[in-house]
């Protein structure tokens, strides 16, 4: 009995919790997320405009002969900072090549701020002049944007630059340096990218299932990696405030709940996902969903996968005892 109270307890909070979560979210104007609410003022502050929330992206075409011949796609998992590798990648790429980052920019590795030029195309690459190059917001893009955001608003309020310092987690603390060019270009990135052509699309994490993009919670956009599917109780009271039966989760994977399973392999379509953000995973090869982040930052590599023909590219990660020339 004693048990049964303590388990009616957990449930009802756990309601609680879901219905202020809930409501939260809604009060900001935001889809609601199974996840915590943190990243919510980084929403509300930086990305207002929920027009460029998600962008289509339309290839280009020529005549060859009496076929129209389209321009090769190319998407490319978490750099992470890793601008050697992800130079040596675009220099492997077509020169007419059509490149979308999976998120993830910046943020661990040796040179975010590099990485973060040559998306805004003012640090030139070999291809620079007939590639084109796009991205999507990744979560560590989003909270490096935040800490920088928070960072500025400290030094206005007239703190000294290590008191605001000293607000912001020591890990997070190079933000300091963004410029406001490059800030811009971060808050400008969307959440995902739709190739009408190839009934594609790019997400930085992962897709909740039976969800079209556009009503999916920013959250699990860019933070998820595991989905289970609710019962009982908990799926009616998902239903009455208007959620999917899916629950979003964005544990590590071997800490996961035994229900939960890699958000790819519950992906049905209709449209072919590729993302990144899982480098524990790795490479993921899913009927309906390529997983792409095969952890560059940590000393593996940096994979591309041409979403017509299936192709990887692979560059390796430049070892540890390589870094110094970076």
């Amino acid at each position: 009995m004693f048990m049964t109270g303590l388990a009616i307890v957990h449930q009802v909070r756990q309601v609680l919790a879901m219905v202020q979560r809930v409501v939260h979210y809604r009060w900001h104007g935001q889809t609601p997320s199974d996840m915590g609410t943190w990243l919510l003022p980084a929403y509300a502050m930086i990305f207002k405009n929920k027009a460029k929330h998600h962008q289509t992206l339309v290839v280009d075409t020529h005549e060859q002969g009496d076929q129209a011949v389209t321009a090769p796609v190319y998407v490319v998992g978490d750099v992470h900072g890793c601008v050697a590798e992800l130079k040596c990648m675009l220099d492997k790429l077509p020169e007419n090549a059509h490149i979308i980052l999976a998120g993830d920019l910046i943020n661990k590795g040796p040179a975010s701020f590099d990485v973060i030029d040559i998306v805004a195309g003012t640090l030139r690459t070999q291809h620079s002049a007939t590639q084109r190059l796009y991205a999507i917001v990744g979560n560590h893009d989003v909270a490096a944007l935040a800490y920088h955001r928070r960072f500025r608003q400290l030094c206005a309020k007239g703190l000294t630059v290590q008191q605001a310092l000293n607000v912001i987690p020591s890990h997070w603390q190079w933000v300091q340096h963004i410029s406001d060019e490059q800030d811009a270009v971060l808050a400008d990135l969307p959440f995902s990218i739709r190739l009408p052509q190839f009934n594609s699309l790019v997400v930085h994490a992962g897709l909740v299932p039976n969800v079209p993009v556009e009503s999916q919670s920013l959250d699990h956009l860019i933070l998820m990696r595991n989905v289970r599917e609710s019962h009982g109780v908990e799926r009616l009271l998902r239903t009455v405030l208007g959620l999917s039966p899916y629950v979003a989760s964005a544990t590590t994977p071997g800490k996961e709940r035994p229900d939960e399973v890699p958000w790819a392999s519950a992906w049905q379509g209709p449209e072919k996902v590729y993302f990144g953000h899982d480098a524990i995973r790795g490479l993921q090869l899913a009927p309906h969903a390529i997983g792409l982040d095969t952890g560059c930052v940590y000393g593996r590599s940096l994979t591309a996968i041409n979403i017509v023909t299936g192709d990887l590219v692979v560059v390796p990660a430049i070892q540890p005892d390589e870094q110094e020339n970076r």
